[in-house]
Formats: C-alpha cells, sequence, structure tokens
C-alpha cells in the first residue's frame, strides 16, 4: 500500500493482488485496504451490502476466476449504488444529521457519512 499511495489503484488491483499473494478472494477486505488510500471509495461489508439489496457472491468456489469476476461486478453494483444515491435528500439529511450529532464527523467523506448511517442501522 505504501507504494501505490503515489500511483492510481483500484479495487480490481487490490483485489488481485491479495488473491496472488493468499490464495484468497476477500471482497471486504480488498475495499478497506483501497478505502485507507481513497476515503472516498465505499466498504464492501455484508450488512451494508443487505441493506441496500446487493447480493454477495459466494464464497469458496472452485472456480477462483468466477468468483473474482463476481466479486469484481458486486464492488461496481456497490459503487453505482454510492454514485447515485449520495447526492439524493436521503442522503443528504443523513449526512446533516451526522454533522449536527458528531462534530468530528466534518473530516469524514460523505461516502463514509453514509456508509456509517447504514452500518449502524444492524442486520434487521
Amino acid at each position: 500500500m505504501e507504494s501505490h499511495k503515489t500511483s492510481q489503484f483500484a479495487f480490481e488491483d487490490v483485489l488481485n493482488y491479495l488473491f496472488e499473494a493468499t490464495g484468497k478472494i476477500e471482497g471486504s477486505f480488498a475495499s478497506k485496504l483501497l478505502a485507507t488510500i481513497y476515503p472516498d471509495q465505499p466498504i464492501w461489508d455484508e450488512i451494508v451490502l443487505k441493506k441496500i439489496g446487493i447480493p454477495q457472491p459466494q464464497k469458496g468456489q472452485k472456480d477462483k476466476q468466477k468468483q473474482i469476476r463476481e466479486s469484481l461486478a458486486t464492488y461496481s453494483k456497490l459503487e453505482n449504488w454510492y454514485s447515485g444515491f449520495i447526492n439524493t435528500p436521503n442522503a443528504m439529511e443523513i449526512i446533516c444529521l451526522i454533522d449536527e450529532m458528531y462534530p468530528f464527523a466534518a473530516q469524514m467523506t460523505s461516502t463514509k457519512k453514509v456508509d456509517w448511517a447504514l452500518w449502524s442501522m444492524g442486520a434487521k
């Protein structure tokens, strides 16, 4: 990650790097690493995915390339959802409420505020 702070990289790059290094396909972990460098990127979380209606790919598939493609498609859907939602009145209300309640939130991106709100709602 340190070597990529000055160059552009995407979710696909992180996912593939982790797969090559570990043999595992971890979309959630890859998204967290990406969001560490690019805080406006959404985080893949099973609670958030359930809340917004995006199914997760099946883990442990024998066809690893298929699982990678499905993971990339899932993250793309997540990015598209945030892109479409972030400027809506509902999102603006969430962002304003978080800003009012938590002064430190002024340093958070809008994406993180929406993510935080969705995650804090829990699985129900």
